[in-house]
């Protein structure tokens, strides 16, 4: 736990500096946002993903582990709403949400650390010299309609 609770302390700096919120842990993952409006259409969520990638690969050389992560962006609406009866609990729902959590196991699946949907990486800052390339559709369980899959060269997350 003391490894798992580091990891995720890991994720807090370059979240903040990024002008995320970490919305939820989920076992050993966490949900970020950025709310996107008309008047911020866009979010610096590559450049934190990269940020997250570089504080995670130091933590893991720091604490000699090779823990894995994988990061998965994607935008679209949400409902969030306020559940529960004894203990209420905000949460976000809809189909933006289950596409992202099934999006981890396309990730493994792929073999990589960072990837993006063409909704995600639309709604994404640019990062200079970073540029996704294409991996494919992909058609998620629970959805009829693909999604386009991008994801980083090895050489853009590895971290020495």
């Amino acid at each position: 736990m003391r490894i798992v609770s580091r990891f995720l302390e890991a994720l807090g700096s370059p979240v903040r500096r990024h002008g995320g919120v970490i919305d939820k842990y989920v076992g050993d993952q966490a949900i970020i946002s950025w709310r996107l409006t008309d008047g911020k259409p866009k979010a610096p969520a590559l450049a934190c993903a990269l940020a997250i990638s570089a504080a995670l690969g130091r933590l893991n050389r720091e604490m000699g582990v090779g823990l894995g992560f994988r990061i998965a962006i994607h935008a679209g609406p949400v409902i969030v709403a306020a559940v529960g009866d004894d203990r209420k609990e905000i949460t976000y729902f809809g189909d933006t949400i289950n596409s992202l959590a099934r999006l981890d196991g396309v990730a493994k699946e792929m073999g990589q650390e960072i990837i993006l949907t063409s909704d995600g990486h639309a709604a994404c800052l640019p990062v200079a010299g970073i540029d996704p390339v294409r991996l494919g559709p992909v058609t998620l369980r629970g959805r009829e309609t693909a999604l386009d899959v991008l994801g980083l060269p090895a050489y853009f997350t590895s971290t020495p």
